[in-house]
This record gives structure tokens, sequence and C-alpha cells, in this order.
């Protein structure tokens, strides 16, 4: 066996450490068991301007803060304001020495760029979003032409191939994924009961995927009256494969200054009975 190659077998006696990293919001490092765990793939899924790509952005500049960088992201969809990246998150994506930023949205050239920033020991990377990727097939083909599960094709290959580089170099991946209804099949009515949205590309996203959260807006802040200056969004975990999965987080997003740390960490306290709450009303030892 030549150095670097996985060890044949792993001994009883081994210990599987989780490295995690904060993502900047108590309640977030709470909800994922501690932090964002290395070497993982997460997806953030939910409709559209639910605050997906906010919550990667606000990750990623926590990072920078943290001086892991340079980050990547992939912006596939073409829909990224670089002024609120840098202003709100602190992403500059035009600082080459922190943030490594790409407009691909090819399939097969986004899955080779993924495996080489691993090899270069990327410790973040964001592909906003999965729905944009784009396969050859597509696009040489005509607008008519059926490519029926060539996309899943695309990710089960890809993430097969990516994993074992990220298990070594401990990038995390977080793949964005908008949600979509799921075609009625049979009678015009729904074939099955539960749920009835779904994620595009098959099932290899969710299969590869260490937590799988969904992100959505409750409400906008103020409620009523003014232009809104926010929004209240919730996250809650579909799937955790390194903490107590199907859990929920309230988290406060204001527009020009990301999320309100100080909102997400006296729900937290609320939570553990640091701090007394009872309807609006929160109290410390009666006050």
């Amino acid at each position: 066996m030549e150095e670097g190659d996985d060890p044949i077998f792993v001994t009883f006696n081994s210990q599987i450490q989780i490295k995690r990293r904060h993502t900047g919001s108590l309640a977030l490092d709470e909800l994922f068991g501690g932090g964002i765990p290395e070497g993982r793939v997460i997806q953030l899924f939910g409709p559209e301007s639910g605050g997906k790509t906010s919550i990667s952005l606000a990750i990623a500049g926590q990072l920078i803060k943290d001086g892991a960088y340079p980050i990547g992201f992939i912006d596939a969809e073409n829909a990224i304001d670089p002024a609120m990246a840098k202003n709100t998150f602190g992403v500059d994506l035009f600082d080459e020495e922190k943030v490594i930023f790409s407009q691909q949205d090819d399939a097969e050239i986004i899955y080779e760029t993924l495996a080489a920033m691993a090899d270069a020991g990327v410790p973040l990377v964001i592909v906003d979003s999965t729905d944009a990727m784009l396969t050859e097939a597509e696009d040489e083909g005509g607008y008519a032409d059926a490519h029926v599960g060539q996309m899943a094709r695309r990710h089960s290959q890809g993430l097969k191939k990516l994993k074992r580089r990220m298990r070594r170099s401990g990038m995390i991946l977080i793949l964005i994924s908008q949600v979509r209804q799921k075609i009625e099949i049979g009678g015009g009515g729904p074939k099955s009961r539960g749920p009835n949205e779904t994620t595009s590309g098959g099932n290899a996203i969710r299969f590869y995927a260490s937590i799988r959260a969904r992100v959505s807006r409750i409400e906008y802040i103020p409620v009523q009256g003014a232009e809104p200056r926010g929004m209240l969004m919730q996250i809650k975990t579909h799937k955790n494969k390194t903490a107590r999965p199907f859990r929920k987080v309230d988290i406060t997003y204001m527009y020009d200054r990301g999320i309100v740390s100080e909102a997400d960490s006296i729900r937290v306290a609320a939570q553990y009975g640091v701090v007394g709450h009872n309807g609006s009303i929160y109290t410390i030892e009666g006050q």
C-alpha cells in the first residue's frame, strides 16, 4: 500500500472524530450538532427567496473571519449580487486571495472543479444551485429533446468520485437546491399521500448528503407597514447523520447585517432553560 492510500481495514479501537466549523450562528451550530461538519456534503433546499444563499454566504463569511480561506463559490444561476455578498456577509467575490469565484454551469466541469478544489484543500465550496447545472447533452441538444435521468447520473458519478477527496481534505460542500412540485400520475390526483414537493436531479444528493436542511421564510420584518428590512426564516433538518435529525430553528435575518446572532442566542438559551420564555416575553431570573 502506497503512502496516502486508504487503509485496507480499520481496527476496532480506531476513533472517528467529526471536526466542525463555526457557522456564525449559535442556533445553526446547535442544529447541526455543534457546527458544520468538515468533509461532508450539505444540501440546503427550499422555495425561492427563502434564504438558502444567505445562509450559505453567512457560513462562508464566518470561515473567512476564522482565517479558513480561500472558499469557493460556483454561481451556476448567474444570480449572485457581489455588493450584497461583500457588504452583508463579508464575502468579497473579487478578492482572489479569499474567494475562488466561478459562474460555470456545465455539470461535468463543475465536478472536475470540485475535485481540484478538494485536492487543493479548499475548506468550503458553495454551488448555487444544482438545478442550474447543465449536462453536455442538454447544452448541445434541441429545446424539445428529452434528457431524462442525465443530471441524476452526473450527480451520482460526480459525488461518488468526490467523497473520498472530501474525506481526506476536510472540504465542506454546500449544494443549494430548489424544490418543485411532484408530477401527478394517473387519474389526475396525487399518486401517494405526503409532501407534494421534491428536489430535482435524482436521489444521489439525498444519499451522499450528511445533512439535508429545508430553508423557508416564515414572515417579513416588520410584519406589517413599512418596506421589509429582513425576514424570519426557519431551518429544519430532514436528514442529519452527524447529530439528531428532524429538528428546526428560527433565524432572524436582516438585509443590511445578515443573521442577527443575538436573537438566535436568546432562542437557544430559552430552549435550554437558561432564560425564561413565555409567549413573546423573555426573562432572566424573573426580570
